[in-house]
């Protein structure tokens, strides 16, 4: 039976919803002020039927393995089409608890291993639900230098902003990378951020269960997350970029030409000299922001840009496997 036909037969999602301008409303506009809260009926736009149907057929189109559970994609929506009712009471009331996520690890281009978390394919389209209604509300405040999963956005473009430098004579950068960044995100910073524009306590419980899920190892042991946003869920790319704003605006503030992708940025300048100093430096901007300066030790040295120039191939977006459940951050309430 296909996604697209399943929520007419099965009444799988709920009650006709309401229309997309409905929807938005119940979010918030996306256009508000840095600073002015969303909407306090938050938790109604992400369970609204329209949501939760656009983010299982974002979870179906990725596909993914099982997480801890066992259940399959395939398996779901009778799943969730039996006990469907009692999770929204569950995630309405507030007492829904995330499964952990199940550990796999995915090899990296220099010969080490990423480790990644699987969470189960119920978890993986309740945090679909949850990142497509956020991003309504933090993607107008994020910078034109980040890059990294966003509506329209892909590495190339960081690559051509980077490009488009060099030939303006920014000729020199230095390669930032925040070690371990996903690893060490602070549970108590990244609330703070998350407050700054939503009211809605019962989203705040609900994405706070998350970070707090923990981790099932392959020898069955369950490990605690009390820092940290695990790679492998659909919200925590955007999480991510919400810890990471204010890094991008503090580089803004301090004049930088930079490109951020995830994790990862480059600063660009017009002389070693001035590489050097930034190579000085961006550890107290890192601290002002705050992100844990203990992630900003990878950054490299001054390096020419010929070679970034030249090149004929735009960068690949990372591989997805079979236990890497793709990030969509693209996918917008289906009317």
């Amino acid at each position: 039976m296909k996604a697209q036909t399943v929520y007419g037969q099965l009444d799988l999602w709920g009650p006709k919803p309401p229309d997309a301008a409905d929807q938005r409303s119940e979010a918030g506009s996306s256009s508000q002020g840095k600073h002015e809260a969303a909407e306090p009926k938050l938790l109604e736009a992400i369970l609204n039927p329209a949501n939760l149907e656009g983010a299982w057929r974002s979870v179906k189109a990725n596909a993914g393995a099982a997480g801890i559970d066992g259940m399959s994609v395939e398996a779901f929506p009778a799943y969730w089409q039996k006990d469907r009712e009692r999770i929204v009471a569950q995630l309405k009331e507030g007492s829904y608890r995330p499964a952990a996520v199940r550990r796999v690890w995915i090899p990296k281009g220099n010969g080490e291993e990423r480790p990644l978390g699987v969470p189960t394919v119920l978890d993986r389209v309740i945090q679909q639900a949850i990142a497509q209604i956020l991003s309504l509300i933090f993607e107008g405040q994020f910078s034109a230098h980040s890059h990294g999963f966003r509506p329209g956005r892909r590495a190339q473009d960081a690559v051509k902003s980077i490009q488009e430098a060099a030939r303006e004579g920014y000729v020199h950068a230095v390669d930032c990378d925040l070690k371990s960044f996903f690893d060490k995100v602070n549970h108590g910073e990244l609330m703070q951020r998350l407050r700054r524009r939503i009211q809605d306590g019962r989203v705040l419980h609900l994405i706070g269960c998350y970070l707090k899920a923990g981790v099932r190892l392959p020898d069955g042991k369950t490990e605690a997350t009390p820092a940290g946003v695990p790679q492998g869920g659909p919200l925590s790319p955007l999480l991510a970029n919400i810890m990471l704003d204010d890094l991008d605006h503090e580089l803004e503030r301090r004049g930088h030409r930079f490109a951020r992708y995830a994790d990862d940025f480059i600063i660009v300048v017009k002389s070693k000299r001035a590489a050097e100093r930034v190579m000085r430096s961006h550890g107290r901007a890192l601290q002002r922001c705050p992100v844990d300066g203990s992630m900003a030790a990878a950054a490299g040295p001054a390096l020419l840009l010929e070679t970034v120039e030249a090149a004929e191939d735009p960068i690949p977006e990372p591989a997805q496997t079979r236990d890497q459940p793709q990030h969509d951050q693209t996918s917008q309430p289906v009317p």
